[in-house]
């Protein structure tokens, strides 16, 4: 049986928080990241903070 590696990254709750927010400098490139990241099956693991 062979493994599929999973992909994680710690996002910072900057980027969660110009998801968020649509007036934000970086919303745009938050909400694209996010979502091609979450698309490809990567795993989102939030800071404690969330």
């Amino acid at each position: 049986m062979t493994e599929i590696p999973i992909t994680m990254a710690v996002v910072d709750a900057s980027v969660w928080v110009s998801r968020l927010v649509p007036q934000d400098a970086h919303h745009e490139a938050s909400k694209r990241w996010l979502e091609e990241f979450s698309a490809q099956k990567g795993k989102i693991v939030a800071p404690v903070l969330l």
